[in-house]
């Protein structure tokens, strides 16, 4: 079965810290511990309505990079640390 998003926010996630690097924003983020079992590098998450990648785990920490078609094409680019998305993980 192919994995999808049902369009059904299943958490929120406090940016905790953005970082600039050369051509693209690495956000940080405060995941929600009910949603951290078998979140895996690669792994897709809906992140305010985008599809990111999952680049790094750290416990409870989750890093996305966004490359500036992201950040020209969305709203994720106005987001501070500080504030909350909304996540959801792909259904299987």
């Amino acid at each position: 079965m192919d994995k999808i998003f049902t369009g059904v926010v299943q958490g929120t996630a406090l940016i905790l810290k953005i970082e600039e690097n050369n051509d693209h924003l690495i956000h940080i983020v405060q995941f929600p511990e009910e949603l951290l079992t078998g979140l895996a590098i690669g792994d897709s998450v809906s992140y305010n309505g985008c599809c990111l990648t999952v680049a790094a785990i750290d416990n409870s920490h989750v890093g996305f990079y966004l490359f500036t078609d992201t950040l020209l094409k969305t709203a994720l680019g106005r987001l501070a640390a500080g504030d909350k998305v909304n996540i959801e993980r792909v259904a299987v």
